[in-house]
């Protein structure tokens, strides 16, 4: 484009209707690029600087679990089902009851039961022990007789709740336990 003065005659590149969005454009792709980068290191930084203390805290707490952990009564329901879908007639097996735990390792259930529609009610006694990880094992035997049952177990830190799921082999079975009191009581 030529614009004429009154002493001399001037050129200028004319601006084409493309030039400047386009500038437009590539500067907010630079923007967006260096706003990614500094969320991303950010947020790199701030977990790594974070992990190793809250993994110590974790493995090392000498506030952890123990037989003591569980002391109490607690709210008992689980359920047991079949290894497969062929119909059975005592499953599932579904249940509530309480157990409690004497915070020394001992504990006593009284439960209802369900097998497959017909209802039972048992007692039983069994021992349990906790790491501080907050994961144990349990074991019971029913006072009806049979075999001691075993279980794989995790609590809350607190105690106030925590589940089971069976380990003997061929069975399916959980737990969940809630607790309903406080303090020592005991066993019966």
């Amino acid at each position: 484009m030529r614009i004429r003065t009154r002493f001399r005659t001037e050129s200028f590149p004319a601006e084409s209707s493309t030039t400047k969005p386009r500038e437009d454009h590539m500067m907010a792709k630079r923007t967006i690029r260096l706003a990614s980068l500094t969320i991303a290191v950010v947020f790199v930084l701030g977990m790594a600087s974070r992990a190793p203390v809250g993994f110590a805290q974790h493995v090392d707490d000498p506030g952890g679990c123990s037989v003591k952990t569980l002391e109490g009564d607690y709210l008992a329901t689980g359920r047991s089902d079949s290894r497969d879908d062929a119909p059975r007639g005592t499953f599932p097996h579904v249940l509530v009851g309480v157990h409690r735990f004497d915070g020394a390792g001992t504990f006593v259930l009284r439960s209802t039961i369900s097998r497959g529609g017909v209802i039972a009610h048992e007692t039983g006694l069994g021992v349990y022990s906790l790491d501080t990880d907050c994961t144990g094992t349990l074991i019971y035997r029913l006072d009806s007789g049979g075999a001691d049952v075993h279980w794989d177990i995790v609590v809350t830190r607190d105690g106030d709740e925590g589940a089971y799921v069976r380990t003997d082999p061929g069975t399916i079975a959980t737990r969940a336990i809630k607790k309903i009191s406080r303090g020592r009581r005991p066993l019966q």
